[in-house]
């Protein structure tokens, strides 16, 4: 009984043929005894040899089903949470609708994140009944004005009329602007309000948010504001004659704005139920600004109106009737705006 070793010529050996192609291999003996194991070995090694050779084109089916799955279940999930957003979308549409949905055309294109910004724009629109009221800040009855007062730019006062409109009882938000306009922001700043924007961008923001549905945003007027601040009251500040009840500015703000919110914020609300009339930030008016005295230069042709005061200016800055000139395409952290539309 020959035994093998790693270098045993098989080929003298008369193999049976499944076998006969091996060269090498360890423990395997040859006996014609009818007791020998080697039929089982056989059995065992017989099917690998007999195995058919890797088909290359088998792994690729593998991967294509692969990548196959991977793409429909994407597509799975990409038809869930489209059909998720329009349903949203459309419950908000409803929600949204004051009055009955007449008021609003609604573009096709409008996103989830748009429509919730708006519906929350919406949701804090206060109605403001027109009239008529003094303009500027009053005169006092020795002739003279409060040390607070700029006479060349703040008097004389003047009858004004404005009619109804709604008024956002809050500045807006960057939430608010994010969403409208499509951008990222940092969620922890998302009730803050939104500043560092021109003249321009905020033209540019009521311009897509009309577009988006179909009310009409916009900036107020100098004259709307201020009788919107005033509350249909003769107070200095708006809402009160005190200005820790209502304003965020140099004495008591931290040097820093606060949130568009009043469940957050110790300040009142005035008689319109406006929040950070005064104070906060500035906003931006839809208003050439002009001295209300003709005879007075105009400081800057191109200058918009600035109302409010905001969380630096010191007292004289957040009176109702503080008026400042700020360049079209300027832009501060200190300013920001607030929206109206038209009551229709």
């Amino acid at each position: 009984m020959p035994e093998t070793s790693d270098n045993y010529d098989f080929s003298k050996t008369k193999l049976p043929p499944d076998i006969a192609g091996i060269k090498r291999y360890e423990s395997v003996f040859y006996s014609d005894s009818p007791n020998a194991l080697f039929k089982d070995v056989v059995s065992k090694i017989q099917p690998r040899l007999h195995s058919e050779p890797d088909r290359p084109w088998k792994k690729t089916l593998v991967v294509l089903a692969s990548i196959l799955l991977v793409a429909l279940t994407c597509l799975g999930i990409w038809l869930v949470k489209d059909y998720m957003n329009t349903k949203a979308i459309e419950a908000l549409k409803v929600e949204t609708a004051l009055g009955g949905d007449q008021y609003f055309k609604w573009s096709d294109a409008i996103t989830l994140e748009q429509i919730t910004a708006i519906h929350h724009i919406h949701s804090n629109m206060e109605p403001v009944k027109g009239g008529e009221f003094m303009m500027g800040a009053n005169i006092n009855a020795d002739g003279s004005y409060d040390d607070d007062v700029d006479v060349d730019l703040e008097t004389p006062v003047s009858k004004q009329t404005v009619g109804d409109f709604w008024m956002c009882k809050y500045e807006v938000s960057v939430g608010e602007w994010c969403g409208v306009m499509g951008l990222d922001y940092d969620e922890k700043l998302a009730d803050m309000p939104k500043t560092e924007i021109t003249f321009e961008e905020c033209q540019a923001f009521c311009e897509k948010l009309n577009l988006l549905c179909g009310l009409e945003f916009r900036l107020p007027t100098e004259a709307e504001w201020e009788y919107a601040a005033r509350g249909g009251v003769d107070t200095k500040y708006a809402g009160s004659d005190n200005s820790e009840e209502v304003a965020w500015y140099s004495k008591n703000s931290g040097g820093k704005p606060h949130p568009c919110d009043a469940k957050h914020s110790p300040m009142r609300s005035n008689r319109f139920n406006l929040y950070d009339m005064s104070g906060n930030v500035s906003e931006w008016c839809n208003t050439d600004f002009r001295p209300y005295d003709p005879n007075i230069l105009v400081p800057d042709p191109n200058a918009k109106v600035i109302r409010g005061g905001n969380y630096d200016s010191e007292l004289y800055g957040i009176t109702v009737y503080h008026r400042e000139p700020m360049c079209g395409t300027d832009k501060t952290k200190t300013i920001g705006m607030r929206l109206v539309v038209s009551k229709q």
